[in-house]
């Protein structure tokens, strides 16, 4: 139990430094840019990805057994779906984390109980900064105070709500699609599209 809530606790520390403001303008715009955005980096980063969920899965072999539902959002960005995985990640049976980017780890190969560890990871930490976005502009919070945003207590739903990079690449390679229904074989698939202001959900096995 000490071991876990120190665990916490240096998780916690790590993601105040990079969520902080200077953190983010040196990764994305500063000196840091270049090495972060580089192949060479996203390679490494995608290997320690690779071993860290390997390790959770094994870990942890039933945490996803109950699991029954992939959530993914398709279509324009800036255009509400943070603010409804945020909304959905509070339920107990939910949990829905934002830049994840799910579709390049099905590209990579990575099996689906490592995406959804990726998932399950993105929204803890997602909650764990308050469930801040539009940070470039006015930042705003998402936080649903004490409810369920980065824990489940049974664990049915499991997705994603960043749009833009997932709607590039299924518009690039429409095969990409039929992998992650692959991935998901066996479980309900409901993808979430935005356009012109109207939401629609379409679920598929």
């Amino acid at each position: 139990m000490a071991r876990h809530r120190t665990a916490g606790s240096v998780e916690k520390l790590w993601v105040s430094v990079i969520d902080s403001t200077r953190w983010r303008r040196f990764a994305k715009r500063g000196p840091g840019a270049r090495l972060f955005q580089g192949k060479a980096f996203r390679r490494l980063d995608q290997a320690w990805r690779f071993t860290l969920t390997r390790w959770a899965d094994r870990r942890r072999p039933d945490l996803l057994r109950d699991v029954r539902k992939l959530l993914m959002f398709i279509g324009q960005t800036k255009s509400g779906g943070t603010m409804i995985g945020s909304m959905l990640d509070a339920h107990p049976n939910a949990v829905v984390a934002d830049e994840v980017d799910a579709t390049r780890f099905v590209e990579a190969g990575f099996s689906r109980s490592q995406i959804f560890h990726l998932m399950l990871k993105g929204a803890r930490r997602e909650a764990m900064n308050g469930r801040v976005t539009a940070r470039r502009l006015d930042p705003y919070s998402f936080s649903v105070r004490e409810q369920w945003q980065g824990r489940f207590a049974n664990l049915v739903v499991v997705g994603e709500s960043e749009a833009g990079p997932s709607t590039r690449r299924l518009a690039s390679d429409p095969g990409l699609l039929g992998r992650v229904s692959q991935k998901s074989r066996g479980m309900s698939i409901s993808n979430s599209s935005r356009s012109s202001g109207t939401l629609s959900n379409r679920s598929a096995r």
